[in-house]
């Protein structure tokens, strides 16, 4: 598996991309990381088996923030643009995105379109840590602002890792559902940080804070007390590794209360030498503040990293680290309290033995949280990935709408070779990754309960079913009439009331005289018809005219797209609009049967949804390129096998009957081959239906009480 990591942050101290990328690369799979890039730094190298690309130089962020906002939009460009190129070279099958900001989850754009989906990763959360760190003068509209946006990444993303358990909850009822949210906690790498001995030989007392040095972490009340501390600890020195908007008035701050000489800055140094520069440390201290709200809610990923070092740490209780450590495992003290700190660093420092105890019951919290970590994430990531959890979800309406907008905003403009070779692509990525559900699910096979069998004890049921797009469509229906009447089948003619063409009535005639039967596939064939709900009402009352003028008792969606809950208004007997699996439809949440079920409405109506079970020709020729109707052999087999219904949906317009194939044709004799195929193998054994006759038989059949349903 490759697995793409994104973040604007620097991968050597990203301590919390470091550990999923970590996990990944340990049980086998690929994994690039694309993150910002230092200037000391080469733009491409491989850590620990983790291919790091560095794309954009970042340097300490500016206070002000349209500038801050304008470097983030540059760096989600050229992200976007990078992870897109990669993706399209060599597929990624999981992209997982790290705030700040939110929004950069956008870049992942491509892949997901392609069918990849999407983590977003939020080890912040934007809007409390903006109106803290820049302060803006309407901070409501900001932070509402800002929550907007978070929503809108977190409906783009398949699914969203919160860092701690009170940001969780705040997710999931601001942002997304529970169901999609996953609490996932920082835990280091236990192979890197661990116990060393000391090496030091001076009789310092070497107190670190190493980390981002902002307001809201509380360092300056920790260089205000340090002169108290040098009181009662004459060897203690204070070193601070760091960078951030608060260093050179942190630095200032020592001269002025004149210990510059024992409180000493550090640059910043990558991972592994800062561990080094950790294990050198006797004690620890998070200063982190409280009033605000964002330091009393972030937890801090030091905490743990000392822990699992053997290195005793002295921290301000704040509510997330009191979810994580009790007082045998940190030596709290009163947040913003110099006072209190100054005690709980000298509590430490004269009782060796509280510090061994602190010591031993933080490695051993450490030991028991880092498996659990790895193995949350590792679930969570085959769980997206894994075809059979992917092709069922049913709970991404609105980035499959966002996406399926973008697209058919576009698509009048876009030459229809670039639109079958992007088709194309997106197909053979997502075929890779879902050979196990398509074109068979074995989960679809499942008899529903109470299921009465098929008339007269059929085997199964044959529904033939076509789709007529575009004016090509409209002039072959007859040619396809005549092919299925010679062999003793009935179909039904999807037609589109407001499309390219009009419906001449003579022609609905010949095919209600000849026992087919016609349907209404959508108002326009443009992608919009689910634009929202206001919008498919006010298409309801020219829909349903359609419906009473063609003596239509039945609906397709145009490109697949459903709302069943909305179908309802159109009062129709049945509907045509889902599958059983088909990962290569705009919305691919497919219903799991190949059973007819019952869809019941608000006041004890409904209608019958038929899903179609059978691959559709343009999927298979056009997109594929198939050479043979071996695929439908096979589903059809499968479907006959389980005593369920085999509902085809084949388009005129793809159907080349003579002459040269266009590109996105192929020949007729494919169909009639599937036909003849039907005839030969199962003549007597199948009941040949067209919609209509199904959804009567199953409102007949199957008592309302026991109709199976789906949502």
């Amino acid at each position: 598996m490759r697995v793409c990591l994104v973040a604007r942050r620097f991968y050597e101290s990203n301590s919390h991309m470091q550990q999923f990328a970590k996990a990944l690369v340990a049980r086998g799979d690929t994994v690039d990381v694309v993150a910002a890039r230092r200037r000391d730094l080469p733009g491409y190298e491989v850590c620990d088996g983790v291919n790091v690309h560095r794309i954009r130089e970042r340097n300490i962020e500016d206070p002000r923030l349209l500038i801050y906002l304008f470097k983030l939009c540059v760096f989600m460009i050229h992200a976007s643009l990078f992870v897109a190129r990669r993706h399209l070279r060599l597929h990624y099958d999981l992209v997982h995105v790290q705030s700040i900001p939110d929004i950069l989850v956008l870049s992942a754009l491509v892949p997901k379109f392609f069918g990849t989906p999407v983590i977003l990763d939020l080890r912040d959360l934007v809007p409390e840590l903006y109106s803290i760190k820049f302060r803006p003068r309407n901070r409501v509209l900001t932070f509402k602002a800002l929550v907007l946006l978070e929503k809108c990444s977190a409906a783009f993303a398949d699914h969203v890792i919160v860092a701690n358990p009170i940001w969780f909850e705040r997710i999931a009822k601001r942002s997304a559902s529970r169901s999609k949210c996953t609490m996932i906690w920082y835990c280091p790498d236990l192979a890197a940080f661990y116990p060393r001995p000391k090496r030091r030989q001076d009789r310092k007392f070497v107190i670190l804070y190493p980390g981002t040095l902002s307001w809201h972490q509380g360092v300056d009340i920790l260089v205000r007390a340090f002169p108290k501390i040098a009181a009662e600890i004459p060897e203690a020195e204070l070193h601070i590794h760091g960078e951030g908007a608060a260093k050179e008035a942190l630095a200032d701050l020592a001269k002025q209360i004149g210990v510059a000489e024992r409180v000493q800055f550090f640059d910043w140094v990558p991972t592994a030498s800062l561990i080094e520069r950790m294990a050198a440390s006797d004690l620890a201290v998070v200063p982190k503040r409280t009033s605000g709200g964002f330091g009393n809610e972030a937890a801090s990923t030091k905490i743990p990293e000392f822990m699992a070092m053997g290195i005793a740490v002295v921290a301000a209780r704040t509510a997330v680290e009191s979810l994580f450590f009790d007082d045998a495992q940190i030596r709290y003290f009163r947040s913003e309290d110099e006072d209190d700190l100054v005690r709980a660093v000298v509590s430490v420092y004269r009782d060796p033995k509280l510090r061994e105890r602190l010591i031993g019951a933080g490695i051993e919290a450490v030991k028991q949280a880092d498996q659990s970590v790895k193995e949350s994430y590792l679930h969570l990531v085959d769980s997206l990935v894994r075809p059979k959890a992917r092709v069922a979800l049913r709970h991404q309406v609105l980035p499959t709408l966002i996406l399926n907008r973008i697209y058919y905003t576009v698509r009048p403009v876009l030459p229809v070779a670039l639109r079958m070779v992007l088709r194309r692509r997106r197909a053979i990525s997502i075929r890779r990754t879902h050979a196990d559900v398509w074109p068979i699910d074995e989960n679809a096979g499942a008899t529903p309960p109470e299921w009465p069998g098929w008339p007269t004890g059929k085997r199964f049921a044959l529904v033939l079913t076509h789709d007529v797009e575009g004016s090509r469509g409209l002039g072959r229906v007859e040619r396809l009439m005549d092919l299925e009447w010679k062999r003793g089948f009935r179909s039904s003619f999807n037609f589109v009331p407001e499309g390219e063409y009009r419906v001449p009535e003579a022609l609905r005639r010949t095919l209600e005289g000849g026992g087919f039967e016609v349907g209404v596939h959508g108002l326009k064939h443009d992608g919009k018809l689910y634009n929202s709900k206001a919008s498919f009402s006010r298409r309801v009352a020219r829909i349903k005219g359609y419906l009473r003028q063609w003596g239509a008792c039945g609906f397709r969606s145009p490109s697949m797209q459903h709302r069943l809950a909305w179908l309802h208004q159109l009062g129709v007997e049945y509907d045509c609009s889902t599958f059983d699996t088909d990962p290569f439809e705009p919305e691919p949440d497919g219903a799991r049967t190949i059973f007819p079920f019952w869809v019941p409405g608000p006041d004890g109506s409904g209608y019958v949804e038929l899903p179609y079970s059978l691959p559709q020709d343009f999927t298979l020729f056009a997109l594929f390129r198939e050479q043979n109707i071996d695929i439908w052999k096979k589903k059809l087999d499968w479907v006959a096998a389980h005593g369920g219904m085999a509902l085809l949906d084949a388009h005129p317009d793809y159907m080349a009957f003579d002459g040269e194939l266009a590109r996105d044709e192929y020949p007729a004799s494919h169909y009639e081959e599937f036909l003849r195929y039907a005839r030969e193998k199962y003549d007597g054994l199948f009941w040949a239906a067209t919609p209509r006759q199904v959804a009567r038989y199953y409102r007949a059949a199957v008592p309302v009480s026991s109709h199976n349903t789906r949502k």
